[in-house]
């Protein structure tokens, strides 16, 4: 299942994104989600952190933030994305 990106900045296509992988046959057939943001070696970091129990959100998002930061090669990136789809499967774990 490849699932491709119109242009960064339009978020809607991340609701369509979050109904197919949150979809129990995904989770039972597919289970790996890849995305073009981010790197390879921070891949097992970002599982601790999207499987990680927080006290609050809060404090995820303070672990997502710093994961965020060195998940790219751009000291910024503008669009919110990346942030959007991390969020939400991290929300799809704790369910």
């Amino acid at each position: 299942v490849v699932l491709g990106e119109r242009d960064h900045r339009d978020t809607t296509q991340y609701e369509l994104f979050t109904k197919i992988i949150s979809d129990p046959r995904f989770i039972e057939k597919v289970g790996n989600v890849f995305t073009e943001v981010g790197v390879h070696n921070q891949r097992d970091r970002a599982n601790e952190v999207l499987k990680g129990n927080y006290a609050s959100y809060a404090d995820f998002e303070k672990e997502l933030r710093k994961l965020y930061r060195d998940m790219d090669y751009e000291p910024m990136w503008a669009c919110y994305n990346y942030w959007i789809l991390l969020s939400s499967i991290y929300n799809m774990i704790g369910e």
